[in-house]
């Protein structure tokens, strides 16, 4: 069994479910858990304005999460994209998760500390 298949089959489901998060958040007005835990959400001082700064960057992340987990599972698949896409695509998939993980630090800075 190929584990890099797995591994992007994750990568695409994380980037699926962060899109529904994000948007489930922006309509219930609830904070979802895959962005932070139970235990920090008692903590926030404003719940709609962490959504506000937060949602709209948790899409684009899971965007790009998801587009890089579809193409990875056809280039493993098939080889079509090639040897450069793994390393491109990593660098982009791990560069955009550290711009959220900034935004979202960020955000929890303002809004529950």
């Amino acid at each position: 069994m190929d584990y890099m298949l797995i591994f992007d089959v994750v990568i695409a489901g994380l980037g699926l479910y962060l899109i529904y998060s994000a948007l489930k958040m922006k309509n219930t007005g609830e904070i979802s858990a895959i962005v932070v835990n139970q235990e920090d959400m008692a903590r926030c001082k404003n719940k709609k304005g962490f959504i506000e700064a937060i949602a709209m960057n948790a899409v684009y992340f899971g965007a790009v999460a998801l587009l890089y987990g579809i193409l990875a599972i056809i280039n493993d698949t098939y080889a079509v994209l090639g040897k450069y896409f793994n390393i491109i695509g990593a660098v982009v998939f791990i560069g955009s998760w550290l711009w959220f993980s900034g935004r979202l630090r960020k955000a929890k800075e303002e809004f529950f500390y």
